[in-house]
């Protein structure tokens, strides 16, 4: 069985901070947890643009070695954080900057956006030779407990089907339905289409109470979750009164985390 696959984007001046992570990935290799890929591995005679492009499209987890010389490399950005990014958002990779150098990284919008590592975006020169192993080992080890937590949930470890969960799910406040839906399709797809949609962040639902709107809700988070949550990284449910509204109306939102969209919520509220 396939091991799932960590891709390492660096530049080449980086070369040996990409050699003493992947050093400390090779431990994780040993014990069959995971597969490292780098440019490195491209043979002679190969076509290397298509063998980047296959090691992104089957990895379970990029990460990203982030210096002045990575964030000023025309084909890091263009080719690799861009298609990182887009597997991020459509298929829930899981991505780790790790900062290098001091380097204005906070100014890349894209960037400043992710949690990085080590801690609190620190770069790994800053450290003794002690701290900087002791980084590069918590990185690696967060990476394989990810994977490993991902094996779990999936009980496969294949590209095909192998599925990182999100990073927070928490949905038991939500009001409990039952778990049969009939004659909602319409309304279905149209949740679908809007989770979809890179513009859309809010979908209200309003309708008279008991008509099935919070099994509609329940009914497409389950079909959500049967999918991996379809990239999403977080998710947050509540119920509460609407203090917008009169008398007792009741309102509670689902908020779902996707990429570097500031979330998308549904508003399902009684008439």
């Amino acid at each position: 069985m396939s091991k799932p696959t960590v891709f390492i984007s660096y530049s080449h001046k980086d070369e040996l901070w990409k050699d003493r992570l992947e050093t400390q990935l090779g431990v994780l290799q040993f014990e069959g947890i995971l597969d490292t890929w780098t440019d490195r591995q491209i043979g002679a005679g190969d076509d290397w643009y298509a063998k980047i492009e296959e090691a992104m499209n089957r990895a379970a987890v990029g990460i990203l070695l982030i210096s002045a010389d990575s964030l000023t490399s025309k084909f890091i950005l263009r080719e690799e954080i861009a298609t990182l990014l887009q597997r991020r958002d459509r298929d829930g990779l899981r991505i780790f900057p790790v900062i290098l150098k001091p380097c204005p990284w906070q100014k890349v919008g894209w960037l400043s956006r992710m949690q990085c590592r080590p801690k609190d975006g620190q770069p790994l020169s800053a450290g003794t030779e002690h701290e900087i192993d002791t980084n590069l080992s918590a990185i690696a080890m967060e990476v394989a407990d990810l994977l490993q937590r991902g094996a779990r949930d999936t009980g496969v470890g294949t590209r095909a089907t192998f599925t990182l969960p999100p990073e927070d799910i928490a949905l038991a406040r939500l009001p409990s339905t039952g778990s049969e839906l009939f004659g909602r399709d319409g309304e279905l797809a149209a949740l679908d289409e809007a989770w979809e949609d890179g513009e859309t962040n809010v979908v209200t639902l309003v309708a008279f109470g008991g008509v099935g709107k919070s099994a509609l809700v329940n009914h497409w988070l389950g079909r959500m979750r049967e999918d991996g949550y379809r990239g999403a990284r977080r998710g947050h449910g509540a119920t509460g009164r609407n203090p917008l509204a009169e008398g007792t109306l009741r309102k509670y939102s689902v908020g779902v985390s996707s990429g570097d969209k500031t979330g998308k919520r549904v508003y399902p509220e009684t008439t």
